[in-house]
């Protein structure tokens, strides 16, 4: 009461105490309430609390005068969201009618929302309720008068209200984002999000630049005024353009917003900043000048410009181009125009060639800035453009099938028509089209037969011969032409037709896209291999006998596939048209023709049925568990609604017996079906077969209640269907008699036996060998059988498996499920143990080992027996006792020991005993619960040697008896080879003693050459050229031809090899070129090459001669003595060899008996006739004096030979370093005739020295 006393007078006097201390003790805002107040305040209220009760304005609302109260605060109320509470007080006017009347604060309430809020009584005029802001939201509050029982006033009359917004401070704007139209204008808007308290967003401006200033958006009023258009306000926007305040600036790259939010909550408010990056959000003008064009039937040129206001936009502008056919409305096709010039002002592009003619194509165009950050809305409004292509002919004629043709009329003549499938609209490709047949051929030959009738999907022809075969071609054709080719229809006779046509057809109507179409086989059926069945949509909605003028297709069903059925379903599409009339027809086809098309002869619609019984019934088991039942109902006996036929089945006890309870089945089968397969029957069962017709089916889709009308079955027919293996083993499978070596079982029939039972097999195996094979080890035909031969204390799985009889009787069928049951033998004799391993410790002591890894007859051994036998055959038995339980089965055994407890011989005691052989082995005894024991066989013998002595080094023994006579054989080859070649050497050498004596040359006596000692280099010139430039001639190296037998490597008759020594070192050479050669590292140069020149005499020519000082020069010596006739000049010197003759003899001087070639400088032969010895070879007296050196003892001197020639003359002029060779030829005989020269041999078989 004070505190609105207080606001009271404070607003009363506002005016008259500016200036008094009120102003500063107390500041108390009227849209808020007050918690904290000035110390000063309880002294203002004891002044002015006189005054309150005059001074209250209990004014609610202006126009509400006298007003019955007042609700503070005041107003609207604006607080955030989590703030603390605080406090709502209502006043009511003393003044009032309504407190004259009684009324007190006692009758006075707070509703929030119908809600009625706890409030605080303050005095008989006053109450007050605390507010607490913790959800978000607007609230109003009213302060009501609410009457009771002792005042008459109506309920709930208001007082005065109030309204508090709880909200939050500014929240900053949401999607912002701008589009600038044609860069044109800018368009920004922005979502404010949703603020109880009241929020004012102010947004301002600028592009970059120092001198940019921030700029107002233009408001909402000014924006109506320019663009003449309301502008709805819940629209929040910023537009600039050219012609607002400020201007739009198209140029300018990058925007700057600022945003400011301030509501009461916070008066400063908060800034947003938002970037836009303005030529990425540009959406261009559409497109201008847009033409499409066609140079062809299959080619689109479309061109077109951007908009003007985009020409100068500096990214440029991205193409989008698509078009579409009237064939395809549904679907756009994108263009590649990835290659277009973004900067361009104007484009052309040519359409992918994949059109279609006399095609009506829709183009359509758009752009988009060409940055990438571009949103793909933000392309231009499309534009479109169409233009039909230009026509051109069919591209195929209509398809047809081997058997799309009918005959009519029977006798001579017939009426043919040909069927073919229209082609569809988009592939006529031009207008006026039409189909044509163009040619017919009868037999081989074209006839002029015109069509009695041309439809769009058939040609009749009349008045064909029955006997003869007609061919038709049809094509199609428009304003530009027909079809490069033409389809093809061959009608055979009628005679050979006749057989072929399927008979009965019958079209079976299950709803108005599905069709059962059935019929009986041809007259001969074995020729036939497929079936093609035709469905003809008929455009005049006309069934049979109407000719189908419609859409015609076909599909072929092979006889495999049909697999004996004559029916078959078919779904043919929905269309448009209400309750579409199919026409169907069937066609038989062998591999080379076809019957024809037979069309349905009998249609059974869905309206009403009559009672027809299905006669004719059959029943063939074709499994154990499946049956094929077949029935037959003529067309005639299906004048009423067949939509479906009812077969019954259910399995008898015996053969003529009734149904066993709970097997009673039905299986319901679409109508036109005339057999059904059922699988699931239990083998070797007799079942009954029933069949009846089900018509007046309200609905024949699946998940429906299916009503139809009874029909008598058929008569039953029973059948047993085929046997099969056991279903299920032998039952009841038990052991009744058990020993440790036999076990006796019995077992009773399987619950399930499928068949006569035939045998039972039996097989065996050992549980502790699980990876043994099992195989059936006996066939039983009783139910028992008897093991033997078992091993004791043995576990064994015994499993019986029945069989039966197939229903042919041939073959045995046997189950696989096996009845098992294992057994376990009694305790019995145990198996022969595993060969014992000894282990000799040294030759009087052995340890014997053996393991328990074989059938013990028992859980455990009782007591191992060791047997150990001398090889005299004395034995004894050493016993090693073993506990139950116990693993040890390792001894160690002295054998002197044993020998001395059984009384044995000698052993390796005694020095005449070298080796002993024991025998040892094992074997078990075992005991059963009974205390009999029970042994088992000895194990195989292990034979262990016991050496008395070392044994012999039979390795080292074996290797000196091999390796011995191996070095003998090899050192007497040695010796021998050494001696073969040793006297083969001395044999050589004595042949060509022997052949240096029969020359008779004297011997030369020693000779100490004045020069340089000196060797003779070996070469071979090549057999075939007399002629030849040797490639060591510039080192003045020649070669001297010696004549011998073979030409090998070696001469047999000379001992001269015919190979060339290691050419010397040529560190002391110098080249010859005088008449006389000189030593140049022990080689002898034969002067100058040139052509040699003989002087020897051949028949039929004239002998050349030269002077000494021409010889020398030319290269070789004339040997022997010549006459000064001799000199003369020669008429023929053709002949390149150098012949000895005229050997003087010289006197016998005692050799080694060889030649000495390392003692001379130039070769001189001095041969003797009457000596047995050897040619002397001496040297020259001077390198240039052009004779021969005759003081040396035994050497005769060269007679020198002048010749005057043509020849000679060339060959003086020759360059000497270029010269060949000279060859000397040695015969085996010191005199030569001249025959020998001219004679063949001088072309192989040469050694060159």
């Amino acid at each position: 009461q004070a505190y609105n006393c207080l606001i009271h007078f404070y607003k009363s006097f506002q005016n008259y105490c500016n200036d008094s201390p009120i102003k500063f003790l107390v500041s108390i805002p009227t849209n808020a309430p007050q918690t904290k107040m000035s110390p000063l305040l309880p002294v203002f209220l004891l002044i002015c609390s006189p005054f309150c009760s005059s001074l209250m304005d209990y004014t609610c609302l202006s126009d509400m005068n006298p007003s019955p109260g007042v609700s503070l605060p005041r107003g609207d109320t604006e607080v955030q969201v989590g703030s603390p509470s605080f406090p709502l007080s209502c006043h009511l006017n003393p003044n009032h009618p309504e407190f004259l009347s009684g009324v007190r604060a006692r009758d006075m309430a707070f509703l929030s929302n119908s809600t009625r809020l706890k409030s605080t009584i303050l005095d008989e005029t006053s109450i007050s309720s605390q507010f607490s802001p913790s959800i978000a939201g607007v609230t109003d509050v009213s302060c009501v008068i609410i009457s009771d029982n002792s005042i008459v006033e109506p309920l709930n009359k208001g007082v005065c209200t109030q309204r508090i917004l709880v909200g939050h401070p500014p929240i900053p704007i949401t999607d912002f984002s701008c589009v600038s139209e044609n860069w044109l204008s800018l368009n920004c808007t922005w979502t404010e999000p949703t603020n109880p308290v009241p929020t004012h967003y102010d947004i301002h401006f600028r592009t970059p630049g120092k001198r940019s200033n921030f700029k107002r958006c233009p408001s909402i009023n000014n924006l109506e005024l320019l663009l003449k258009r309301s502008i709805p306000p819940s629209l929040h926007m910023c537009y600039v353009d050219y012609k607002t305040t400020p201007q739009y600036r198209h140029v300018t790259k990058k925007y700057d917003f600022y945003v400011n939010a301030t509501n009461s909550l916070n008066p400063g408010g908060i800034i947003s900043r938002h970037t836009v990056d303005h030529f990425s959000i540009v959406r261009p003008g559409p497109a201008t000048d847009l033409s499409l064009t066609s140079s062809g039937p299959d080619r689109l040129q479309v061109s077109w410009n951007i908009s003007r206001d985009m020409v100068h936009f500096p990214p440029g502008l991205r193409q989008l181009v698509r078009y579409q056919s009237q064939w395809d409305q549904a679907q756009w096709t994108e263009v590649d125009t990835s290659h277009l010039d973004t900067a361009n002002d104007f484009f052309h592009l040519y359409l992918p060639e994949v059109y279609r003619p006399y095609t009506k194509y829709t183009v359509e165009v758009s752009m988009l800035s060409a940055l990438p950050t571009t949103s793909s809305s933000l392309s231009s409004s499309p534009v479109q453009t169409s233009l039909l292509t230009r026509p051109s002919p069919p591209s195929r004629p209509p398809r047809t099938t081997l058997a799309s043709w009918e005959t009519i009329g029977q006798g001579a003549e017939r009426a043919v028509i040909v069927y073919w499938q229209m082609l569809a609209d988009w592939e006529q490709n031009g207008p006026q089209f039409s189909y044509e047949v163009t040619n017919v051929v009868e037999e081989e030959s074209p006839v002029p037969l015109l069509p009695i009738k041309v439809t769009q999907s058939y040609a009749e022809f009349e008045s064909l011969t029955s006997t003869k075969t007609y061919s038709f071609s049809i094509v199609s054709r428009n304003s530009a032409g027909m079809s490069s080719s033409a389809a093809s229809i061959v009608v055979p006779p009628s005679t050979t037709t006749a057989f072929l046509l399927p008979r009965s057809v019958t079209k079976v109507y299950q709803d108005d896209d599905l069709f059962i179409l059935s019929w009986l086989p041809p007259l001969s059926p074995d020729m036939v291999t497929s079936y093609t069945l035709f469905w003809c949509l008929s455009s005049s909605g006309q069934d049979r006998p109407y000719q189908c003028s419609g859409h015609l297709d076909w599909k072929t069903i092979t006889t495999m596939q049909l697999n004996g059925s004559l029916s078959h379903s078919l779904l043919l599409p929905l269309t448009d048209i209400p309750s579409p009339v199919y026409q169907l027809a069937v066609a038989a086809n062998t591999d080379t023709q076809s019957s024809g098309m037979q069309w349905t002869t009998c249609t059974i619609k869905n309206a009403r049925g009559v009672a027809t019984q299905v006669t004719d019934v059959s029943v063939d088991p074709v499994s154990a568990r499946g049956a094929v039942v077949r029935w037959r109902l003529d067309c005639s006996q299906m004048t009423g609604l067949v939509n479906s036929f009812l077969v019954e089945f259910c399995r008898l006890e015996m053969e003529g017996g009734e149904c066993l309870a709970g097997t009673k089945q039905t299986r319901v089968v679409p109508a036109g079906m005339d057999r059904l397969e059922i699988g699931g029957l239990n083998p070797y069962s007799y079942y009954s077969f029933t069949v009846r017709v089900e018509d007046d089916l309200t609905n024949s889709r699946p998940g429906t209640v299916l009503q139809s009308r009874d029909n008598p079955p058929s008569l039953p027919v029973s059948t047993l269907t085929l046997s099969s293996a056991p279903g299920t083993p032998p039952s009841s499978l038990a052991v009744s008699k058990l020993t440790s070596s036999n076990a006796t079982l019995h077992w009773g029939p399987p619950s399930h036996p499928n068949g006569e039972i035939s045998k039972y097999l039996v097989r065996l195996s050992k549980l502790e060998q699980a990876d043994q094979a099992v195989e059936p080890v006996e066939e039983i035909l009783g139910n028992m059988v008897v093991l033997i031969n078992l091993s004791s204390f043995t576990r064994y799985l015994v499993e019986v498996s029945a069989c039966t009889f197939s229903s042919s009787g041939e073959d045995v069928l046997c189950g696989k499920q096996w009845a098992r049951q294992q057994v376990t033998t009694l305790v019995g004799t145990p198996g022969m143990p595993n060969t014992p391993t000894v282990k000799l410790v040294n030759n009087s002591a052995v340890e014997v080992e053996w393991d328990a890894d074989f059938q013990l007859g028992a859980p455990s051994v009782t007591r191992w027996d060791l047997r150990v036998i001398r090889g005299e055959g004395e034995e004894t038995d050493a016993h090693h006792e073993l506990r139950s339980g116990l693993d040890t089965r390792r001894v160690s055994l002295s054998l002197e020991q044993v020998g001395q407890d059984q009384g044995w011989g000698p052993d390796c005691t005694n020095s005449s005993v070298y080796m002993e052989l024991y025998y040892f082995s094992v074997r078990a005894e075992v005991t059963n619960s009974e205390g009999e024991e029970f042994v088992g066989p000895w194990s195989e013998q292990q034979v262990q040697h016991i050496y008395c002595t070392q044994p012999l080094p039979w390795v080292q023994i074996v290797l000196v008896a091999t390796l011995l006579p191996v070095g003998l054989l090899c050192m007497c080859a040695i010796v021998y080879g050494s001696c073969s070649w040793y006297r083969e050497k001395l044999s050589m050498i004595k042949k060509i003693q022997g052949g240096l004596d029969s020359r008779g040359i004297g011997p030369v006596g020693h000779i100490v050459a004045p020069q340089v000692r000196a060797e003779y280099e070996l070469g071979q010139v090549p057999p075939d050229r007399e002629e030849f430039i040797d490639s060591d001639m510039e080192d003045g190296q020649n070669t001297v031809l010696l004549r011998h037998k073979n030409s090998s490597i070696s001469s047999e008759d000379s001992g001269v090899s015919s190979q060339p020594p290691a050419s010397p070192s040529h560190q002391d050479c110098t080249r010859q070129t005088s008449s006389i050669p000189s030593v140049v590292s022990g080689y002898i140069s034969m002067g100058a090459p040139g052509t040699p020149l003989s002087p020897v005499s051949v028949p039929g020519k004239e002998p050349q001669v030269l002077n000494t000082q021409q010889a020398a020069d030319l290269g070789y010596c004339r040997v022997g003595h010549l006459d000064q006739a001799e000199l003369l000049p020669a008429a023929d010197s053709s002949q390149s060899y150098v012949p000895f003759t005229a050997i003087r003899p010289v006197p016998k001087v005692n050799t080694p008996g060889y030649i000495s070639l390392g003692q001379v400088s130039e070769l001189v032969l001095q041969p003797d006739k009457s000596s047995m010895a050897y040619s002397r070879v001496g040297v020259v007296g001077g390198p240039h004096s052009g004779r021969l050196d005759t003081s040396i003892h035994g050497v005769t001197r060269l007679q020198e030979e002048q010749f005057s020639s043509p020849v000679v003359s060339r060959l003086l002029n020759t360059d000497f370093s270029k010269a060949q060779q000279v060859r000397l030829s040695l015969d085996k005989s010191v005199e030569s005739s001249s025959k020998e020269y001219n004679s063949p041999p001088y072309s192989r078989g040469y050694t060159y020295v």
